[in-house]
């Protein structure tokens, strides 16, 4: 392991928490899935996928590590590896996700050619045909199919890479979230600059605008704004006077949810949890009745934990939307 490097410039930096997690199932059940390298001008090793699999090993003070070496492969194509996989296997933030697609999207185009994508663009126009729709749907389907995620979500990743200029400055604040994203996404660069640098900065900021005012509200303000000094020093001696509240926002009312949306939420939820309960009450029985091998014990292990990974990326996909 000491001549494997990990590059200083990765999409995604190590989580030690993650580091921990992994660190205590590899000492339990042994890697499961072998780190990939290419080799590094001179001699040793660059990683390719597994950097927090490489230290989790290190703080086991394991001295070797089972690996797959590409023996060629340029440090664009690393980088796909990279992206991929983490797009694929890990808990990516939304701004950490959105600065994934906007590297492997630049990388698709260098890989293939954006001269003779234009080219083919060209060609198509005069033919008729929608090319631009059909190039931008041909990165859409390839990410979709190599990651495994939805062409709607990469769409939508896509779209955020490119109109957020502070992406690297939001993870892990307040602003990375899918809606804080999409908000910045509507603000000048400045503001964008600004709210990213206050984020950072530990403060809890937000891009989206506040509820708009009443309109009657509004129109008394404007209003107001076009008096004369005496009569805006009249009317608001009138206003202290008076004991009422004049200007307050009037209560919005709850959004109308469709009684059987409430129930088939309740029927998931129920669904789960009972289908959850019989799943694990079978497999504890099964594995009390059956003389299981360390290799068979970290395999069912590792499927749980993945299924376990899988159910909580589904929630933060529906928490995103």
């Amino acid at each position: 392991m000491s001549g494997i490097d990990v590059p200083a410039e990765r999409l995604r930096a190590l989580r030690q928490e993650a580091v921990d997690v992994l660190a205590e199932s590899m000492k339990r059940n042994g890697l499961i899935h072998p780190v990939t390298l290419r080799k590094r001008a001179g001699c040793g090793y660059w990683v390719v996928a597994g950097a927090h699999r490489l230290a989790a090993a290190e703080k086991l003070g394991w001295r070797e590590i089972a690996c797959v070496i590409l023996d060629k492969c340029s440090e664009d194509e690393a980088t796909l590896i990279e992206i991929d996989e983490n797009l694929t296997r890990s808990e990516l933030s939304p701004a950490e996700r959105a600065l994934h697609i906007k590297r492997r999207k630049e990388i698709y185009e260098a890989l293939h050619g954006k001269a003779k994508a234009i080219g083919a663009a060209a060609a198509n126009k005069k033919m008729g045909n929608d090319a631009g729709a059909t190039l931008a749907d041909a990165f859409t389907a390839d990410t979709a199919t190599k990651t495994g995620q939805s062409e709607r979500k990469v769409q939508r990743d896509a779209t955020r890479a490119k109109r957020v200029e502070v992406l690297p400055d939001v993870i892990n604040t307040s602003l990375d979230k899918g809606s804080e994203l999409d908000a910045l996404a509507k603000l000048p660069v400045a503001e964008q600059r600004d709210l990213a640098a206050r984020a950072k900065g530990g403060e809890k900021v937000s891009a989206r605008k506040p509820p708009k005012m009443d309109k009657l509200v509004e129109q008394a303000l404007r209003l107001v704004a076009q008096m004369t000094a005496a009569e805006r020093k009249l009317f608001l001696s009138k206003l202290e006077a008076d004991t009422k509240p004049v200007i307050e926002p009037s209560p919005r009312r709850p959004p109308k949810i469709d009684p059987d949306v409430i129930k088939q939420a309740g029927n998931f939820h129920v669904e789960l949890m009972n289908n959850t309960e019989e799943f694990c009450a079978r497999i504890k029985q099964w594995h009390a009745a059956n003389q299981i091998d360390e290799e068979c014990h970290g395999c069912v292990v590792q499927a749980l934990e993945m299924a376990s990974m899988r159910l909580q990326r589904t929630a933060q996909d529906i928490d995103d939307r």
